[in-house]
């Protein structure tokens, strides 16, 4: 598990995120909830949830990793993290 102590490095994990440069297996679990805490806090809900959902399929794809039925973005986990 990485660690995120500050804000900046909270922020800087957010940017590797976006940039999809965020090394793959530092994108676990507790990643997506802290990318799912950081869209609430600067959107609302149904606009956090949106743009999760993009970025997560995008960051995906940057990493080679397919967003099929069994594997990549899972809708039914992001929804249940952002609430």
């Amino acid at each position: 598990m990485i660690m995120l102590a500050t804000a900046q490095d909270i922020e800087f994990f957010i940017r590797e995120f976006e940039a999809g440069s965020l090394p793959k297996p530092h994108w676990t679990h507790h990643s997506h909830l802290v990318v799912g805490l950081w869209y609430l806090t600067h959107h609302s809900a149904d606009d956090a949830l949106s743009i999760v959902r993009k970025r997560i399929r995008a960051y995906n794809e940057a990493v080679g990793t397919a967003n099929t039925d069994s594997s990549g973005y899972h809708e039914t986990l992001t929804r249940l993290f952002l609430r």
